[in-house]
């Protein structure tokens, strides 16, 4: 492989909760109908490089997700603030959405694992509707849902070297 990565940009895909599983029908707020697209674009830089025997980094360039424009229970003992606008997001908060856009999106994590897999970069840098990104707390649970799609893929040993090669920034790269 070449010394220098290709490097392939993607910005504001904004992943809401995706589908219910329970009714197969998207949420209210979903924006990003394009899963499978994603994994045929992923798939696409795989074979390319392969071909080119070369590698790349996939960089998620900001508001990946949207955690501002989710659709959020409306039950229970919650402030008119918070029936309206949602939580606050504190890092568990944001843990539990990003959570629920990850389950929403299984295909996307399918994608960004067979990248990993592949022997390829992905960077994810926080946007101005995913800043909770920058959190370690929510970082660590983007790990735990790609890492447990790489385990199936190809295995745990391979799942937790290909694990390295995923990447969070707090600003820019």
């Amino acid at each position: 492989m070449s010394l220098a990565p290709d490097i392939f940009v993607v910005s504001d895909l904004h992943l809401g909760r995706g589908k219910n599983r329970k009714t197969a029908r998207y949420f209210r707020l979903e924006a990003f109908f394009y899963d499978d697209d994603f994994l045929h674009f992923c798939n696409y830089l795989i074979d390319d490089a392969e071909r080119r025997n070369t590698s790349f980094k996939l960089i998620l360039n900001g508001d990946t997700f949207d955690l501002l424009r989710v659709d959020h229970d409306r039950e229970g003992d919650q402030s008119l603030r918070e029936r309206l606008y949602g939580p606050a997001l504190t890092p568990n908060v944001a843990v539990d959405v990003i959570s629920q856009i990850l389950d929403g999106h299984p295909v996307f994590v399918q994608a960004l694992a067979q990248v990993l897999a592949a022997g390829h970069s992905v960077v994810i840098l926080p946007g101005n509707h995913d800043i909770e990104m920058q959190w370690p707390p929510v970082q660590e649970l983007v790990r735990q849902h790609i890492s447990k799609a790489l385990v199936e893929r190809v295995g745990t040993e391979a799942a937790e070297q290909a694990i390295t090669q995923l990447d969070f920034r707090q600003w820019y790269y």
